[in-house]
């Protein structure tokens, strides 16, 4: 999750480590011969779901 006022670049923060995580599974992809991984950023609108959705939690047992 990642907040802030306006102005402060929450925007270029997501799409530079976005960018990070598909090149470095990109190269990790080439050494190991497994499948590259595409990373994408998701958006919603912490209004439309619960806190236990957005959060999670934990049931009697203890599992999360």
């Amino acid at each position: 999750m990642l907040v802030g006022p306006t102005g402060t670049g929450k925007s270029n923060i997501t799409k530079v480590l976005t960018s990070a995580l598909t090149a470095r599974s990109a190269d990790h992809a080439e050494k190991k011969g497994a499948d590259k991984e595409t990373w994408t950023i998701t958006r919603l609108n912490p209004r439309s779901i619960t806190q236990d959705q957005l959060y999670g939690e934990r049931d009697e047992s203890g599992e999360f």
